[in-house]
């Protein structure tokens, strides 16, 4: 069983479809890009990325992606990351005295983000210290799933939230969606002497 990624907009939102050349799937369908065209004029960039379970293949994975610029003009980033930014606040264990949560190649998977200019709509929200969980099982709750956005953009982000009733029924998964509102806004002003 593999891991994959899709975009899905809405009509409502979005009204004119996409040209099926701006829908693109990378890296055997791990990542998927696709540009929208704004009903304000322009485009937002949207991504999804599946990066794997496996330490080994997730290494292998940040270093074909490294070299490639998918992501570069992306204004969103879906993922589940399958690893975390935070292992001290993003994971729960049961047992707190088991084996520590491996997390292995987080920090490059987050560098790499940082580095083109994305940063975690979650945290950007919540506050560097906020914890919640997108998957849940009996040994282990984590927060793998997360949605990045691009520094200093026009999107203004209203909410951001794990909803545990999305597509359950149909669909049923111990990851949970996350749920986020945005606004399209006036684009930050950088004060002078701010670090990104």
């Amino acid at each position: 069983r593999h891991g994959g990624s899709a975009i899905f907009a809405s009509m409502q939102t979005f009204p004119v479809p996409p040209p099926l050349a701006t829908c693109i799937a990378h890296l055997t369908g791990r990542i998927t890009t696709m540009k929208l065209e704004r009903q304000e004029g322009g485009t937002l960039m949207v991504a999804s990325m599946y990066v794997p379970v496996q330490p080994r293949e997730r290494l292998q994975f940040l270093m074909k992606l490294r070299g490639k610029d998918f992501l570069n003009g992306a204004d969103i980033i879906g993922m589940d990351a399958n690893c975390v930014a935070n292992v001290r606040i993003d994971t729960r264990r049961a047992d707190p005295v088991k084996t520590p949560y491996t997390n292995l190649h987080a920090s490059k998977l987050e560098d790499m983000l940082a580095d083109i200019g994305m940063r975690d709509v979650y945290r950007l929200m919540h506050g560097k210290a906020a914890s919640g969980f997108t998957r849940e099982c009996k040994s282990i709750a984590t927060r793998l799933d997360s949605i990045y956005t691009r520094v200093g953009s026009d999107l203004e982000w209203l909410s951001i939230r794990v909803n545990a009733t999305v597509n359950q029924i149909t669909c049923p998964s111990d990851h949970r969606a996350v749920d986020a509102t945005l606004q399209y806004g006036i684009p930050p002003q950088k004060i002078k002497g701010e670090k990104k």
